[in-house]
């Protein structure tokens, strides 16, 4: 019974995730209209040995197992780019597509193209030797004696190299609970002491400013909170209030 090798399966699985398809969207063994060619392997080309194309070449012959020697990537988000890449690494006899045997593919979503090893490495895709049906996947073909060798690493090499997403920025981290209490200097008044003076300094002294994170409300701390609310378009007092309390920690880090 024809079979998807290790290396096949250990293909997909790179893909999948890279992808986003399903096993049925990276095909390896062909279903039961497949009649020919590399989707299938020795017990259902028996019949035919003789005259299939993906049996005739000394590579093909030397590795004939019930293997199957194929893979089907299917359409997703960078199929076309992929593909045409792919082609231009054969062409160029890349050393990790020397196994490959022919691509099957579409550059532009109407034409469908064949490039063929057997034709000469670096000869030119054809038009009109395979069906419209690759206009949304890419056929891949392997000599059948590389059954055994690792197939990932030329799609490593394009997909890892690829340019990733940028990451989303990370949310500022949510406000304190106001203390309840105005946090303020008065020069001559005594200062300001507590819990929630130090928890801001600390939040303050963390976003860059230069302030000491004693627990004490004095003149440094009302210059700090004075800055702060100019930098930030708040209102301009020096009192830690609600508002100026929250972009202390809500509002992007700018200056110091």
């Amino acid at each position: 019974m024809s079979y998807a090798p290790r290396t096949l399966l250990d293909l997909r699985a790179y893909l999948k995730p890279k992808t986003g398809l399903s096993d049925n969207a990276l095909g390896i063994v062909g279903d039961s209209q497949h009649g020919s060619g590399y989707h299938l392997g020795r017990d259902r080309l028996k019949h035919r040995l003789d005259r299939d194309y993906s049996t005739r070449t000394a590579r093909d012959k030397a590795g004939l197992t019930d293997a199957a020697s194929a893979f089907d990537l299917g359409n997703h988000k960078r199929l076309r780019e992929f593909s045409v890449w792919l082609v231009a690494q054969c062409r160029a006899n890349a050393a990790d597509t020397r196994d490959i045997r022919e691509v099957i593919y579409s550059p532009d979503g109407r034409t469908v193209l064949r490039w063929d090893r057997e034709r000469g490495v670096s000869s030119a895709p054809k038009a009109g030797e395979a069906s419209d049906s690759h206009r949304y996947h890419t056929h891949i073909s392997w000599y059948r004696d590389s059954e055994h060798r690792d197939k990932t690493a030329v799609f490593k090499r394009f997909y890892v190299s690829a340019t990733p997403p940028p990451a989303p920025a990370p949310k500022p981290p949510a406000a304190p609970k106001w203390p309840g209490r105005l946090l303020r200097y008065r020069k001559g008044k005594p200062q300001m002491h507590g819990a929630d003076v130090l928890t801001w300094q600390k939040r303050m002294k963390a976003r860059g400013w230069r302030i000491d994170a004693d627990g004490w409300y004095g003149p440094q701390s009302a210059a700090v909170c004075l800055a702060f609310q100019t930098e930030k378009r708040l209102t301009r007092d020096g009192i830690v209030g609600p508002q100026t309390w929250a972009a202390a920690w809500t509002a992007p880090v700018t200056n110091t």
